[in-house]
């Protein structure tokens, strides 16, 4: 027997997550008179590490390796995204959400009445938080749901956050920042006005705001953090965290190529991620400089020499980049240098990780698992 709960039906087992939020933004910029500007919620957000990190940052010399295995795997149409430990996938589309396991095979599904419904894995993978269009929504792996008791309309699940803890939630409405229980109960105002926005948690699990051009940590030890001057001073929301959530990002009205870092008692510039490669650090394109290997939490980088500039990168998986260059394939790990030439994939193709160092190949309907052999 399975419980409708507000149009969405629970069966089962695990979770989910989805990009596009930009509803609450556009009224946020519209009540400022602010220019509506793309904001895209980072990839990085929701991506597995395996393995210990990166070790120092410094230049290594990749070398040719073995060829990878490319298997096509069988999901539902809608949006495709991996869970935060790499073991599941999950679909959301025009109906229902279904979760699968890197093979294909359906672990559970859930009934939807709002197609591809806004929706994220929460970052322990305990759980898929979904706007129903009504209320947020916890659907939890033990089969249960669990309703934030959140005043409507609810703030859409990019601006809502588990603390680190696994204690609490964060909610960004347009009005207020509400922190609740993890059972979704007890919701309580912890400051008000349209523009302290929600940025998330701290590694302590203190609740962090925007205060003006500071970010502010709040509760028991609190403390502020000036935050760095760079392009529009318009601070718009937190964007997700790093693996280990040691670093939380924060992003811009422009320039939308760059994030705020903020990680201990300091804040800074860094471009944004392509993807993460250990606890906190992560890959991106650093402009005409080159591909470059960054630590969030020190500021830290250099050029992958290995991997050109023009080249097109597709993502990472563990300690590996997935990149395509004149035609050819490569997937190249930051840990020791090693290289592997792989399948060709085309330039539209997106990937995110999987466990044990694989990859989920995303090129509109086709879906395959790379695996480095």
């Amino acid at each position: 027997m399975m419980n409708d709960v507000d149009g969405l039906i629970a069966r089962r087992e695990h979770d989910v997550a989805i990009p596009p939020f930009d509803a609450l933004q556009a009224r946020r910029r519209a009540r400022r008179g602010a220019p509506l500007a793309p904001f895209v919620i980072a990839a990085a957000v929701a991506l597995v590490v395996a393995g210990a990190g990166i070790g120092p940052l410094r230049e290594r010399l990749a070398t040719p390796g073995a060829a990878a295995s490319m298997m096509p795997i069988s999901l539902p149409a809608g949006q495709v995204l991996a869970s935060p430990d790499g073991q599941r996938i999950a679909v959301i589309g025009a109906a229902s959400v279904t979760v699968h396991d890197t093979g294909g095979r359906e672990l559970q599904r859930w009934a939807i009445a709002t197609p591809y419904a806004n929706a994220k894995w929460l970052s322990d993978g305990s759980g898929l938080l979904v706007d129903t269009g009504t209320s947020l929504v916890v659907l939890e792996s033990d089969g249960r749901t669990t309703r934030l008791q959140l005043a409507t309309p609810p703030a859409l699940p990019g601006y809502t956050w588990l603390a680190p803890d696994g204690r609490t939630f964060a909610s960004d409405t347009t009005t207020a920042v509400l922190v609740l229980d993890r059972d979704g109960s007890t919701p309580q105002t912890v400051i008000t006005g349209a523009d302290h926005h929600l940025l998330g948690f701290d590694a302590e699990s203190r609740v962090l705001v925007i205060d003006g051009a500071d970010a502010r940590a709040l509760g028991a030890g609190g403390y502020t953090i000036p935050l760095p001057a760079i392009g529009n001073p318009l601070y718009e929301a937190g964007t997700g965290a790093s693996p280990d959530g040691a670093v939380v990002l924060v992003a811009m009205a422009t320039p939308v190529d760059q994030l705020i870092a903020i990680s201990g008692r300091s804040a800074r510039a860094i471009p944004r991620p392509v993807g993460w490669v250990g606890p906190h650090a992560f890959v991106a394109r650093a402009g005409p400089g080159g591909i470059e290997l960054w630590d969030a939490a020190t500021g830290d980088h250099h050029v992958i020499s290995a991997i050109p500039n023009s080249a097109t990168l597709h993502g990472t998986s563990g300690t590996a980049v997935l990149w395509t260059a004149v035609g050819v394939t490569h997937v190249t790990d930051t840990a020791t240098g090693a290289d592997r030439i792989v399948p060709p994939l085309a330039v539209s193709a997106k990937a995110q990780p999987l466990v044990g160092g694989r990859f989920l190949v995303v090129d509109g309907l086709d879906r395959e698992v790379l695996a480095p052999e």
